[in-house]
C-alpha cells in the first residue's frame, strides 16, 4: 500500500513536560535532508497517531482513529503519525494506564508490563506490533521529574537528543516500527481551525459579508468587521500572521495590516477559534512580543489614549498593565490627563497626571509591531 508522506517526516511539534512546568520545544523533522513529496511505501502497515495535552504534558499513541478523532474533540493537540507499525507480528507491544496519575505506558517488555501491573497499573492489553525485521527503532526517554507524561517515543534522533539535553533519561530504543510517520507543525494544524476566520475576512473585503460569523466560540461584536471594511474602502491588502503570542503552545491569528496593525485577533480552545478584539484602521493594536500589546487611538480634539495589554488564557480575554489618556474639559480650554490599569476612559475610574508624565508614558509605550505578516491571499 502507497501513501504519501514528507520526506522529512515526524515533524511533531513536541511540547514536554519537565519539572512542574510545561514548556514548548522546537519542531523536529525526521533526518532526511529534502522536504518534497514522494511516494512512501508501508507495505500494509497501519499507522500510529501521535496525541499531545497540553495540560499535563502527556503523548499519547494510538491506531485507531476514533480514539484520536474524540481525544482532539476533547482539546489534544494532533501531531501527525508517529510511525508505522505492523498489522501483526511476534512483538506485540503493551499499553498500560495509571489511573491515579492520568498517564499512559507502553512496553514490548512483558516483565516490564506485569511490574507495572503489580503496583496498580491498569492493563489495556495489545495496542500494536513491534517489527520484527527491526527497521525503524522507537527512541524512549524519560523525565523523572514529571508525574505524567513521563516517557516520550520517537523516531527522530534530533527530537530524543533535544530531550536528553534538557535533562530526559535516554533509555534506548521502545520498540521498531516498519516507517517513520509525517508529523504535523502546529501551524499547519491551526490553519484550518482558523479557515471560517480567514473565510469571513475575505467575504468583508469583497463586500459580501454582513454579519459578523467566524464560527468562533460565543459572540462577536457587531462592529468588529470595521477595520476590515475600512480596508476594503481604501483598497488596501490584507495580510495575516500566526503567532503565539501569549507562550501557551497555541498561534493566535491576527488579521491586520502590512504594518502589523490588528485588525482582528483570534485565539483557539478546544480546536475552535475565539475572537479576541478588533480594531479600526484609525487606532493601533501592535504586538510587541512576550505576550505584550501596544494600543494607541484619538478620541477626537485633544482627547488621546495609550496603553498595554496582555493576553489571558483561552476565551478569557486580555487584560491592561496600564492605560493613559487626555481629555478636555467642556470649554476645551484645558486639557487633563490621567491612568489607570483598566482601561476606563472616565476619570472618576482614574488617577489624574501631568501633562509631562502623558508624554513620558506614551514615548515609552510606543513601539513598533514585531509581527512576522503574510498577504491574507496566500493562507
Amino acid at each position: 500500500m502507497k501513501k504519501k508522506s514528507w520526506k522529512t517526516v515526524n515533524a511533531a511539534l513536541l511540547c514536554a513536560a519537565l519539572g512542574s512546568t510545561v514548556f514548548t520545544c522546537p519542531v523536529f523533522a525526521n533526518d532526511a535532508n529534502e522536504a518534497e513529496m514522494e511516494e512512501i511505501d508501508t507495505g500494509g502497515s497501519i499507522a500510529l497517531y501521535r496525541m499531545y495535552n497540553m495540560n499535563s504534558g502527556e503523548h499519547f499513541y494510538t491506531a485507531n482513529a476514533s480514539e484520536r478523532d474524540h481525544l482532539y474533540d476533547l482539546g489534544w493537540e494532533y501531531e501527525g503519525t508517529g510511525w508505522y507499525a505492523p498489522e501483526r507480528s511476534s512483538v506485540p507491544v503493551y499499553r498500560l494506564y495509571n489511573p491515579n496519575a492520568g498517564d499512559h505506558h507502553y512496553t514490548m517488555n512483558a516483565k516490564e508490563r506485569d511490574h507495572l501491573k503489580s503496583v496498580g497499573w491498569k492493563d489495556e492489553g495489545v495496542c500494536w506490533y513491534s517489527d520484527e525485521n527491526e527497521t525503524v527503532p522507537l527512541y524512549r526517554q524519560y523525565n523523572p521529574n514529571a508525574r505524567a507524561g513521563a516517557h516520550n517515543y520517537t523516531t527522530s534522533a534530533n527530537e530524543k537528543n533535544y530531550l536528553i539535553a534538557n535533562g530526559w533519561r535516554d533509555e534506548n530504543i521502545g520498540w521498531y516500527g516498519t516507517v517513520a510517520g509525517q508529523g504535523i507543525s502546529r501551524e499547519e494544524a491551526y490553519k484550518k481551525v482558523y479557515q471560517p476566520c480567514v473565510d469571513h475576512a475575505r467575504d468583508v473585503l469583497k463586500g459580501k459579508s454582513t454579519t459578523s460569523d467566524y464560527g468562533v466560540q460565543g459572540g462577536t461584536p457587531s462592529n468588529s468587521d470595521i477595520g476590515i471594511d475600512e480596508m476594503r474602502m481604501y483598497k488596501s491588502p490584507l495580510y495575516y500572521s500566526l503567532t503565539d503570542m501569549n507562550g501557551d503552545g497555541i498561534p493566535e491569528l491576527a488579521i491586520c495590516t502590512s504594518g502589523g496593525n490588528l485588525l482582528q485577533l483570534f485565539t483557539a480552545s478546544a480546536h475552535k477559534p475565539v475572537f479576541v478584539l478588533y480594531s479600526y484602521t484609525r487606532s493601533t493594536n501592535l504586538y510587541l512580543g512576550g505576550n505584550q500589546f501596544m494600543y494607541a487611538g484619538s478620541g477626537g480634539a485633544a482627547s488621546s489614549y495609550i496603553g498595554r495589554f496582555h493576553l489571558n488564557r483561552p476565551g478569557a480575554g486580555y487584560t491592561w498593565d496600564e492605560y493613559f489618556f487626555s481629555q478636555p474639559d467642556n470649554s476645551f480650554r484645558n486639557v487633563y490627563y490621567y491612568t489607570n490599569t483598566t482601561g476606563s476612559g472616565f476619570p472618576g475610574d482614574s488617577r489624574r497626571i501631568s501633562a509631562s508624565e502623558f508624554r513620558k508614558a506614551s514615548d515609552r509605550l510606543s513601539k513598533p509591531s514585531v509581527l512576522k505578516v503574510t498577504p491574507l491571499e496566500n493562507y
